[in-house]
């Protein structure tokens, strides 16, 4: 059976892997925005428009940034929220005819691919699972110096445990490829991307 349409979500959609899934399935792709706090904001109709979903929630876009504010959630309701991420707000029409708001140049999370020294490919989910209920580490950074070498950096907690961070670089080894070289560096303070959110995984250009 012909796939009728292929739709994506989560991270940011790119042009090349957009190009890369119509040329593989012969088939339209149309990305979804949202988060999990305020479910789907907007949607990509057939003529390439972002439409945000006006009867659960208002999109405001304030100095760049995307506010949300939720209609449809009694029990937590959020007021301009502020998702950071960044877009623009899209005054003209769409030629699909919908008359509902616009956003326009979205920009939100990227998860870099880190490849192993073996030549896996590592999705940055897979480091993000590792300090998923690691109450000892606020907050980290995996990044890929150089083909054997990942540096991670580490806000810790109170209650910061050495054990911890050690199970966690065992499962890097035994799970992710045993030829890496891991560093850790505690710091202070980790800096959100350009985009204003935070990158769990970054690799280094060669």
């Amino acid at each position: 059976m012909r796939l009728r349409g292929i739709e994506t979500s989560a991270e940011t959609l790119l042009p090349e892997v957009r190009r890369d899934l119509m040329t593989a399935f012969g088939c339209p792709v149309l990305d979804r925005y949202g988060c999990r706090e305020a479910g789907v904001i907007a949607h990509e109709c057939s003529a390439g428009g972002m439409h945000v979903n006006a009867e659960a929630v208002i999109a405001e876009v304030e100095e760049g940034q995307v506010l949300v504010t939720t209609l449809n959630n009694l029990s937590m309701p959020l007021i301009r929220y502020r998702v950071e991420d960044l877009a623009e707000t899209g005054d003209q029409c769409c030629s699909c005819g919908r008359g509902l708001p616009l956003l326009r140049q979205l920009r939100g999370r990227v998860s870099d691919i880190i490849r192993s020294p073996s030549g896996r490919l590592i999705h940055g989910e897979f480091f993000t699972h590792l300090f998923y209920g690691e109450t000892g580490i606020r907050a980290f950074q995996v990044e890929q110096t150089s083909a054997d070498h990942l540096e991670i950096r580490y806000v810790p907690a109170e209650g910061f445990d050495e054990a911890a961070r050690g199970a966690i670089e065992r499962s890097i080894l035994e799970h992710g490829d045993s030829g890496f070289i891991v560093t850790w560096s505690r710091v202070e303070a980790i800096s959100p991307g350009p985009s204003g959110k935070f990158r769990f995984t970054i690799v280094r250009p060669e």
